[in-house]
């Protein structure tokens, strides 16, 4: 790289993004990042500048790596925000990937409404990430590698830097005597992308000295794929009443790759995580069972998929439920809030429980079986179990709807079903049961 050809190149890069909010540098200190800052500054680009750092705490000297990042951005003339960051150790997702998480959402805290965050990957990162994403088994999404530019929090994300080496960023920041802190857990070989870059790409790029080139390439084709792909899915959505909710004989008229295509597109629309290429299949597998009493069910971390009757229902895993022996006081006074939800009394004009019952005092319980109402209009009684079928209601909901109780009788379920006791009452005013911040149950 020419010495006079980054300045430029970063201009031009930056002219294709909205400067209306500014910048923020994610600032480690490290070599990438200070020359990204220090590039910025001498661009002048007339825009607010900001350098944000996160202190992962993960290593002795965390604090003097945040004291050196505040001194050579005061330096640099460039307003500065550090924040120290707890790391989860043991997450099974791994070190890395724990403290990424921690960084990114802690970045985006930070970041204010329109302003830009500038992280300083570069194309060894690219052919990096990529790598590791094959190895993973990823699909075309994943390929698209490290995005350079798109929505983050209240901002935007952009890597202005992805078509420059290592070894000519280094160069640079070495020409501009540029100062950085090299940072000991990026030469140990045990973590992926370590050995990746100590012992993978020198010997890969000495043979194919373009293959960072390359591999910014293959991901700008595989984010225009990607793109198709989205396109192609959101046209097979579009039909759809809920996305969660998906017709089992849509998901089965479309040949395997849509069928598939559109599942990921779904989950993506709905923030679940990907489930791995063999439990996709087990969700395609669990449309096809036929028994009317079988109700298939596939889990992966963060989320789940059942099917039943004619639809695949798609969501977060449910917390751990109240269970049947709770009892749970609720007045017109005080909700009742728990993992199935909130459950509140409010006036209401129509139908509704009685003002006496509150004063008296009702009862939340949950589902333990032998329970029977009169559901309001019904001529006759029926049992809870029989209701709850007859309504649709999910099987895996029907032990979280909160049950409403005087004295022995069950009066409201949830805000689904009135007891006939409830409108023969003769109070004039009147509670309806709202409940709320809980998951669908048809």
């Amino acid at each position: 790289m020419r010495e006079d050809a980054l300045l430029p190149a970063l201009n031009r890069k930056l002219e294709e993004w909205p400067r209306g909010g500014g910048y923020a540098v994610a600032f480690s200190g490290g070599a990438d990042s200070t020359l990204l800052l220090t590039a910025l500054v001498r661009l002048d680009c007339g825009a607010p500048l900001r350098a944000l750092h996160v202190d992962h705490a993960l290593h002795p000297d965390s604090a003097r790596w945040a004291t050196h990042c505040e001194t050579t951005a005061r330096a640099l003339g460039v307003e500065y925000l550090g924040v120290r960051v707890t790391v989860d150790r043991d997450s099974p997702l791994g070190l890395e990937a724990a403290a990424r998480t921690a960084r990114y959402r802690a970045l985006r805290a930070l970041l204010s409404s329109g302003e830009t965050l500038l992280t300083a990957h570069h194309a060894d990162d690219q052919i990096e990430t990529l790598l590791l994403r094959m190895l993973r088994g990823t699909g075309a999404r994943g390929l698209r590698g490290i995005v350079e530019y798109a929505p983050f929090g209240p901002g935007y994300l952009g890597r202005p830097l992805l078509e420059f080496t290592r070894a000519q960023l280094n160069a640079q920041a070495q020409r501009w005597g540029a100062s950085w802190i090299e940072d000991p857990a990026n030469r140990d070989p045990a973590h992926d992308r370590n050995y990746l870059r100590l012992h993978v790409l020198p010997a890969l790029t000495a043979r194919w000295p373009a293959a960072p080139r390359m591999a910014q390439r293959l991901a700008r084709q595989m984010a225009e794929a990607d793109e198709i792909l989205d396109e192609r899915a959101a046209e097979d959505a579009r039909g759809l009443e809920r996305l969660d909710r998906v017709p089992r004989s849509l998901l089965l008229e479309l040949g395997p790759s849509r069928r598939s295509n559109l599942l990921r597109y779904l989950l993506r629309q709905l923030g679940l995580p990907m489930p791995s290429a063999r439990q996709l299949q087990e969700l395609v597998a669990s449309l096809r069972v036929q028994r009317r009493d079988a109700r298939p069910r596939v889990a992966w971390p963060g989320g789940e998929g059942r099917v039943y009757r004619d639809a695949l229902y798609l969501f977060a895993p449910l917390p751990p439920a109240s269970g049947p022996l709770l009892r749970a006081p609720v007045t017109g006074a005080a909700a009742w809030a728990g993992p199935e939800g909130r459950v509140a009394l409010v006036p209401t004009d129509g139908a509704g429980l009685p003002e006496r019952w509150l004063g008296a005092g009702l009862t939340l319980r949950f589902r333990a079986g032998g329970e029977r109402l009169r559901p309001l209009g019904r001529t006759c009684g029926c049992s809870l179990k029989r209701w709850l079928h007859d309504a649709a209601v999910v099987p895996w909901m029907r032990g979280r709807l909160p049950l409403l109780f005087h004295g022995e009788r069950l009066v409201a379920v949830a805000d689904l079903a009135l007891d006939e006791s409830a409108a023969a009452a003769p109070d004039v005013r009147r509670f309806a049961v709202s409940w709320t911040d809980h998951p669908p149950v048809h």
